[in-house]
């Protein structure tokens, strides 16, 4: 059980909205960038323990080693009995959060050189640690500790059967961080009152310990880990196979996580209580397997909060994941019924289309080999004519390439369309409609979002209260823009 402290602040700070975020992943949810740079909105995000493919997963082999291989020759403050834990997903927003925040060039520039680093070699290490300690002096009490941890787990690693394989400085050193705290929280209290993460935002490990995730394929395969599933990429995974697993090899249920994290079930309590009008969820796009797995076990409490979803999928499907229409039909039978509604954000187009004719040809053939396919709009199209109004369809999003990485989601486009969206929901609330008036009022506005190029326009003449020529005048704040 994590140690548990009276930190939340929910409890400390007041926010005009509050946003739950769950699948909270990699590089797909860098797309909310620009959206937790809103100071008035107080988010959280809910992130599962389960990576072990990549440098993650070397780290849990070897780290333990390198650890005791240290205290065997001295008396160091190492923490020998802890397991290391996933935390490249954290790592990765990290990055993306300095790179937004920070004013100053030169340290923006090494702070993303720094979190890109991926090396064997101890003084490119230390030399890194020693940049990223003047921009943040806290990790100034940690320098012989890393020199140490550097050294001896790269000697580890390069004695194994990994040891061609680099490593990433950013997973290493938060890894340094995480096991000389007492529990996840004071590592995430330490990271976040250094201002390495968000002032705004709060982030809770759905565990204190490291989980596997395991799951079936359609042909019938048992995958044992999450790394496996880099390796069936024509053998898509049903999605309610999808399953959380602690170090005992004991499957976890929505009641084992919430009576293990007292500080996970406070917050679905905090939510609870919220005015439907004041707080909103959102599932970010990137793998489906970084949310499927925390929905197959939450969606029941999160269905309980009775808040709007927003859920942004992805313009291509991986060719080890479900089809589009499957992924919306179960998220759809998770919350259908729901006084609040869910939305399905997705691309407006073939995204080929929306880049330049000198990028389209290699993205095509670099997302070929990672057999990528676009989503069939027609049978998404066709299947959403059988679902009620609680689901809701809206293929209005733009792409963009960035720095030749591939498509992504337009960040400022993503923002926008969120705070349009909710800034509706609140109006629609606000004149004490029953559950069906508001429902209806709320798809019919949402209908006239239209694209017009990079431009989105919003009609909302179907509200009849004296916020609606606010809303109008207002929209310059949120209508999306090239």
């Amino acid at each position: 059980m994590p140690i548990y402290t009276n930190y939340s602040v929910l409890q400390n700070k007041s926010y005009k909205k509050l946003c739950l975020i769950l699948g909270f992943g990699g590089h797909g949810s860098a797309c909310l960038g620009d959206h937790l740079k809103n100071k008035e909105i107080g988010f959280r995000l809910i992130l599962a323990n389960m990576d072990d493919g990549g440098c993650t997963g070397r780290m849990q082999k070897y780290l333990k080693s390198a650890i005791q291989n240290i205290n065997a020759i001295g008396s160091y403050n190492f923490n020998k009995n802890k397991d290391p834990i996933a935390l490249g997903d954290l790592k990765n927003n990290i990055k993306v959060w300095l790179t937004n925040s920070l004013q100053n060039k030169p340290e923006k520039e090494a702070v993303e050189q720094i979190f890109e680093c991926r090396s064997n070699d101890s003084s490119e290490f230390k030399n890194n640690f020693y940049k990223l300690a003047q921009i943040f002096p806290f990790l100034q009490k940690y320098w012989s500790s890393f020199c140490l941890l550097s050294e001896s787990y790269l000697d580890v690693l390069s004695k194994s059967q990994d040891s061609g394989e680099k490593t990433s400085f950013g997973n290493l050193f938060l890894q340094l961080i995480y096991n000389q705290s007492s529990s996840s929280r004071e590592f995430l209290n330490e990271l976040k009152a250094n201002g390495m993460t968000p002032d705004n935002v709060d982030i809770y490990f759905l565990t204190d310990y490291q989980l596997t995730l395991k799951a079936e394929t359609k042909s019938g395969r048992i995958l044992n880990s999450e790394a496996e599933l880099d390796i069936c990429l024509n053998d898509p995974v049903k999605i309610e196979s999808y399953e959380l697993y602690n170090p005992k090899n004991q499957k976890l249920t929505a009641d084992d996580i919430l009576s293990q994290n007292i500080e996970l079930k406070d917050l679905f309590d905090e939510f609870s209580r919220l005015d439907r009008k004041n707080g909103y969820i959102l599932f970010p796009p990137g793998s489906i397997s970084n949310l499927f797995p925390l929905l197959n076990n939450l969606s029941q409490k999160i269905k309980d909060l009775n808040l709007p979803i927003l859920w942004f999928t992805n313009a291509f499907i991986q060719g080890n994941e479900e089809k589009l229409e499957v992924q919306i039909e179960k998220m759809h039978g998770m919350f259908a019924g729901n006084e609040t509604p869910l939305l399905v954000l997705g691309a407006s187009q073939n995204p080929f289309d929306l880049v330049e004719p000198r990028f389209k040809e290699r993205l095509q053939a670099a997302y070929f080999r990672e057999n990528k396919t676009q989503i069939d709009q027609n049978a998404v199209a066709l299947m959403m004519q059988f679902y009620n109004k609680t689901t809701v369809y809206l293929p209005n999003l733009d792409m963009v390439e960035i720095e030749g990485a591939g498509l992504k989601y337009r960040v400022k486009q993503i923002d926008n369309y969120i705070n349009a969206i909710v800034n509706i929901w609140q109006i629609l609330t606000k004149k004490q409609l029953n559950s069906d008036e508001l429902l209806n009022q709320f798809v019919e506005v949402l209908k006239k979002m239209v694209p017009e190029g990079f431009r989105y326009k919003i009609y909302p003449e179907l509200l009849q209260s004296k916020d609606s020529k606010r809303l109008i005048h207002d929209s310059s704040r949120f209508i999306a823009v090239k």
